[in-house]
């Protein structure tokens, strides 16, 4: 604060409205599902309705696009549990909207390689995670079992990098 400036006539911190963040991720989630199914045939955020096409790829063995997802996810839980800030959502945003763009970009200049869904299924790891973690729910699934083993593989990958680190600590100060 500035002198004669009061506690009263300070400026107050800007909080956004969870309800914004609910619809901007309901909408963003929307936008990629139609877009992705117009374009590839399946859903990038792997909803429930897309079961079957997840165990067809999971037995035709392409693997891509389900770890895409779940490491977008995983990704979230360990950006989210490395901060100890609570400014995580603001911090993704950017990352999210870049692998859309990215994914726009790859589809049109590779001429219409599935490769660049890869991206869009990170992105929506992502926002499923951030959607999940803000509001308790994701907001276009279902159920929430892929979420779940994401997000606990995202947890079991950061107490593995913390364990390496702090065993690290240790063996610096001579600790074993």
């Amino acid at each position: 604060m500035t002198a004669g400036m009061t506690a009263a006539s300070a400026p107050a911190a800007v909080v956004p409205n969870p309800a914004s963040l609910v619809t901007g991720l309901a909408f963003t989630g929307g936008w990629v599902d139609v877009f992705v199914w117009q374009t590839y045939g399946c859903y990038a955020n792997m909803m429930t309705g897309n079961l079957l096409r997840c165990l067809e790829c999971l037995t035709a063995l392409r693997w891509a696009l389900i770890a895409s997802y779940v490491g977008g996810f995983g990704a979230f839980r360990v950006v989210d549990l490395s901060r100890r800030r609570r400014r995580t959502l603001s911090s993704v945003a950017p990352a999210v909207f870049a692998l859309f763009a990215l994914a726009d970009l790859g589809l049109r200049l590779s001429n219409g390689s599935r490769w660049s869904i890869l991206l869009l299924g990170v992105g929506s790891g992502v926002v499923n995670a951030a959607s999940a973690d803000s509001t308790g729910a994701v907001t276009c699934m279902v159920t929430g079992h892929l979420g779940r083993i994401a997000r606990s593989l995202g947890d079991a990958q950061l107490f593995v990098n913390i364990g390496e680190a702090v065993d690290g600590a240790r063996k610096e100060q001579g600790g074993g």
